[in-house]
């Protein structure tokens, strides 16, 4: 889309982004699966993570400085991380 002299272009260029990210959460994609010690699932928002540990367990803390504890090495939710990045990077 042209137009003359205003923001429409990237008024629409940021609209598209939101609705690729949009389409992102609403499939699942921003949220990664760890396994807690004890055997159970748990799913995590990818963008909350702020760092991971190996202490030797795996611990995650998230921005809200909650911590969780995973049963997967660091590399293996760096992995997950990067899939979750490139899914939300590259459409459709």
């Amino acid at each position: 889309v042209e137009t003359t002299g205003s923001s429409f272009g990237l008024n629409l260029n940021l609209t598209f982004l939101c609705v690729l990210r949009v389409s992102a959460v609403r499939k699942g994609w921003g949220m990664i699966r760890i396994t807690r010690l004890n055997k159970t699932e748990l799913i995590v928002n990818a963008d909350l993570i702020e760092f991971i540990e190996a202490t030797p367990d795996t611990i995650i803390t998230l921005t809200t400085g909650q911590k969780l504890i995973a049963s997967e090495p660091v590399e293996e939710i760096i992995e997950r991380v990067i899939a979750f990045r490139r899914r939300i990077t590259i459409p459709e």
